[in-house]
């Protein structure tokens, strides 16, 4: 089957008789999940045992349902990127509105920030969505944005380079006005001088406030408006399942609160013995200066040996000249000795002074650069001020599955990766008979499923399965065949706890640290 490309354009040659059109379930992938064709056997492609099992039990026949794989690439981890496979999303989702076809969404992972992104765009565009029937998110982190608070924070290179010189035009003529009173200035120079101030005035004024102006105009970044009108659209057609230890979910999560130091405050400290032998060796050769060079006089200990006699004639072989060199050399040693321990500590003391502040600021910036690449934070207008397991300004979530799909996704995951570790233990050679690795990266590498997660085991399990398909029968996706994989009492289970109201925002318990 030929690639489905992302953002399909909508062509009224597409368009079918009412008769023949049919439901779309659109499946969206998420960060690095994505493949080069939509037939395989990954959940959200044609042909997966995750579609089999839909199959097995809700009534998904081709003639009434069609499935509509969305691929974004690769999923990168890019807020970019996934902004802008929303907006290809939403593309799609039009050309359904205009043909008047019902369609459902299931995104996992960031698939559902794609879903989200697409929602929002659409409330932005002020597009009514009347056919979206409901949209499912699986394991989805989101992430909250908000606008930086100062202008500066939200420019790029041109328009900040803009910024700063409007901001220090004002500040030479602010200082000009402030000296021109105390200054021997010819009338003049004053003359010309004051016409130069006016000018920086009006270039500092003018292009801070068409700063400000260019980026209200252009301004990319959703307002809470938006985002609550979304829920008051959208959200009772939301279904949100997450479990409450879903990796993505809790590392996302938790990497805001880290900030254990990476860089010590001692991290000069070994630069104090590179620096303590430079001059130890500049005051070695600094002594034997003149006797390197060739100069009359001989060298600086030699010069101090002859100043401790009376004449030269002292500077004769004899018992006289060897004591008082002795004695010269004992007392350089004791001298040199302390004023070594003394630069030491002077050393160790600044070197210290300037490590605390400056390991303080290299955390932070490597905290920071960590969490954006977690994030996938590449917008340089907004930052991350939340991640939650909702859609930002949701007042409502849903709690975390059901200890009856908990459980079994928890011993699904444990399960596999008690096997990997031990083909892991295989390949590292912990094991007395194991051979040597040729290609360790490599075989590291095949040796994870990623079945060992929960985040990506979501599909997988039978319990799951059920639970997502009597919520899509319930949303009218299609009629129930029966044959779920759990017992009677757990499908009963599951039911009340999809007839559960969803939680308020305060209530929602916080993913696992």
């Amino acid at each position: 089957m030929n690639k489905i490309q992302p953002g399909l354009a909508r062509d009224d040659t597409t368009r079918k008789a009412p008769g023949t059109r049919r439901t779309k379930l659109v499946t969206v992938h998420g960060t690095g999940a994505g493949d080069t064709t939509a037939t395989g056997d990954r959940w959200w492609q044609h042909g997966s045992r995750f579609g089999e099992e839909m199959k097995r039990r809700l009534d998904l026949e081709a003639e009434a349902i069609d499935l509509e794989p969305y691929q974004w690439t690769e999923g990168p981890n890019s807020e970019l990127q996934r902004r802008a496979a929303g907006k290809g999303l939403l593309e799609r989702i039009l050309c359904y509105e205009d043909e008047g076809v019902d369609y459902y969404l299931v995104g996992h992972s960031h698939g559902g920030s794609v879903i989200y992104s697409a929602l929002i765009q659409a409330e932005r565009k002020g597009r009514e969505l009347r056919h979206l029937k409901q949209w499912v998110t699986v394991g989805t982190p989101f992430l909250n944005y908000r606008p930086n608070p100062y202008i500066f924070q939200r420019l790029t290179s041109m328009g900040l380079t803009i910024f700063a010189s409007g901001i220090m035009a004002l500040a030479i003529s602010a200082t000009y006005r402030a000296m021109k009173n105390r200054s021997g200035w010819l009338p003049e120079e004053a003359v010309v001088l004051e016409a130069l101030s006016t000018a920086l005035v009006l270039y500092g004024f003018v292009s801070i406030i068409a700063l400000f102006l260019i980026e209200r105009r252009h301004r990319t970044w959703f307002t809470r408006k938006q985002k609550q009108r979304v829920e008051e659209k959208y959200g009772k057609r939301w279904l949100g399942l997450w479990h409450i230890e879903d990796e993505a979910i809790s590392a996302l999560y938790n990497v805001r609160n880290v900030s254990v130091p990476i860089v010590p405050s001692t991290f000069l400290q070994p630069v104090v013995a590179a620096v303590q032998l430079l001059v130890v060796f500049g005051v070695g050769i600094y002594l034997i200066q003149d006797t390197l060079t060739g100069k009359e006089g001989g060298s600086m200990l030699l010069w101090a040996a002859k100043t401790m006699t009376v004449t030269e004639a002292d500077l004769s072989p004899g018992t006289e000249i060897t004591v008082y060199m002795i004695l010269l050399m004992l007392l350089a040693l004791v001298v040199f000795y302390y004023a070594i321990r003394l630069a030491n500590w002077l050393m160790k003391k600044t070197f210290r002074a300037i490590g605390v502040p400056l390991s303080w600021l290299l955390n932070r910036v490597l905290w920071a650069s960590m969490r954006e690449r977690a994030w996938g934070d590449d917008i340089v207008q907004e930052a991350v001020s939340r991640v939650e397991p909702s859609p930002p300004e949701f007042k409502r979530s849903f709690d975390p599955l059901p200890e009856i799909v908990a459980r079994p996704l928890r011993e699904h995951s444990d399960g596999h990766a008690i096997t990997t570790l031990n083909k892991v233990r295989l390949i590292l050679g912990m094991s007395r008979d194991a051979p040597p690795s040729a290609d360790l990266r490599g075989e590291l590498s095949e040796s994870l499923k990623w079945k060992e997660l929960i985040h990506t085991s979501y599909f997988d399990v039978p319990e799951f399965v059920d639970l997502l398909a009597i919520g899509m029968h319930r949303a009218g996706l299609a009629q129930e065949r029966g044959s779920y994989a759990s017992p009677p009492e757990k499908l009963d289970q599951m039911r009340a706890w999809l007839d559960r109201e969803p939680v308020s925002e305060e209530k929602v318990p916080e993913p696992t640290s």
